[in-house]
């Protein structure tokens, strides 16, 4: 459904016009968010955002972005992660199940059901009239609660900033917008070509989520595409049907973004056993970006977007 399509340069004459790129990249995406802000700073009652978005979106760079600018406003901002609401899954099992099938098939962090809805409720209404709760924290990893802390804002002007890809469910927007509340959709919302090859949205944020999972979630790619058809199931169902009831959109293409993922999904592919069904599409991947330059990813800037998904050596 996406028409529009960028068309990216797959190599530099120098190592400056690379890292000049990829800033221009990172400061149109920051305008973007600056502009957003913007309209959120001049609804002064206003104490409830919501941030959502499709998986590897850019949600967290996105949050600490407007953090930022609101924060530089003079409105001290409680960031609040929907993940921290999940029920406890099965024997623990968590995402340190990972790479283990079997035990993916018993998780389940996509549906409403995920959730401790009740909780959350609780939650949110505690804090739109008392200014007080006590928040749950969730170790997604081993898929159980660890406990929870206090979140106080006194202040009528503290603004409370909820991120998780949740936040656009039909239930979840539902409730929020019982109270003064706008909501920010963030998704990569348009193609991409580069050296002759057009990289969806979804296959873009596919490529993220092979590396992002890779390096921080110690998630081998045949796993990542194992679970590639129900993540994208779950953003047919439950996200994307919901995009035009969000109040703003942003969107996160990043020009340079095959050549910054290229040496690690060099490395990533390569591992998928000759035996795997996955072998003819990490193939394919490689044979796409073979003549796009490596970028480094240590010529990021400091707050890019990009250093949500390669770690920086």
């Amino acid at each position: 459904n996406f028409v529009n399509v960028y068309h990216a340069p797959s190599v530099f004459e120098t190592e400056q016009d690379a890292r000049a790129y990829i800033a221009a990249c990172e400061h149109s995406f920051e305008e973007q968010v600056i502009d957003v802000c913007q309209g959120l700073i001049d609804h002064p009652d206003l104490r409830l955002i919501g941030l959502s978005g499709p998986t590897c979106a850019g949600k967290t760079t996105a949050a600490s972005l407007r953090i930022r600018q609101l924060e530089a406003a003079g409105r001290r901002v409680h960031l609040i992660s929907v993940d921290d609401f999940f029920r406890e899954q099965p024997h623990g099992t968590g995402r340190h199940a990972m790479n283990d099938p079997e035990a993916a098939k018993k998780l389940d962090f996509d549906s409403i059901d995920a959730l401790d809805f009740p909780l959350f409720c609780a939650c949110l209404d505690e804090l739109m009239h008392k200014g007080r709760t006590r928040m749950p924290r969730f170790n997604i990893g081993a898929g159980t609660r660890e406990g929870f802390v206090d979140l106080i804002a006194p202040d009528r002007e503290d603004v409370f900033l909820l991120e998780g890809i949740q936040v656009v469910y039909p239930e979840i927007s539902a409730l929020l917008h019982q109270y003064d509340y706008r909501s920010i959709f963030i998704q990569p919302a348009r193609s991409l070509c580069v050296d002759g090859v057009t990289y969806t949205p979804n296959d873009i944020r596919l490529l993220r989520r092979l590396v992002r999972d890779y390096h921080f979630r110690s998630s081998e790619a045949s796993f990542t595409l194992f679970l590639w058809d129900s993540v994208r199931q779950n953003e047919e169902k439950n996200i994307f049907p919901y995009v035009d009831s969000c109040d703003e959109r942003l969107d996160s293409l990043m020009g340079y973004e095959i050549g910054m993922l290229r040496p690690h999904l060099e490395t990533i592919l390569s591992q998928i056993p000759l035996s795997s069904v996955y072998r003819k599409t990490g193939d394919a991947i490689l044979h796409h970006i073979k003549n796009v330059q490596p970028l480094s990813a240590t010529w990021l800037p400091q707050h890019a977007l990009y250093r949500e998904f390669v770690p920086i050596a």
